[in-house]
């Protein structure tokens, strides 16, 4: 029958064991080691989904700064545009008052 005293022949059962203990050590210590990368990458995707957001937002500010600026140049534009004219008709005005005063001026002298 079986005794407890009794030993296994020695056939390298040990060694096997020892061997297997030492390869599932190694197999935690990857797992250990792949858990911790992968909470990592998933930190940095996270703070990559984070920078993209802000840089959408950032590009949205721009975009409705540029449309405002494109605005304000539309009017400064027509502004200019409208000065343009009334300065081309202010310099007619003063030719013609400055002839009706050489007029004038010449049948004063005259």
């Amino acid at each position: 029958g079986f005794s407890p005293t009794r030993q296994c022949p020695k056939d390298g059962r040990d060694e096997k064991i020892q061997l297997m203990r030492d390869e599932m050590r190694t197999l935690t210590g990857l797992l250990e080691k792949t858990r911790a990368e992968k909470d990592d990458l998933a930190n940095r995707a996270t703070g990559l989904f984070e920078a993209i957001e802000r840089l959408g937002k950032q590009k949205t500010d721009c975009e409705r700064d540029a449309a405002e600026a494109k605005s304000q140049l539309s009017l400064a534009t027509t502004r200019i545009e409208d000065s343009v004219i009334e300065i081309d008709c202010l310099r007619k005005e003063l030719a013609e008052r400055t002839l009706h005063l050489e007029d004038a001026l010449s049948k004063i002298r005259a």
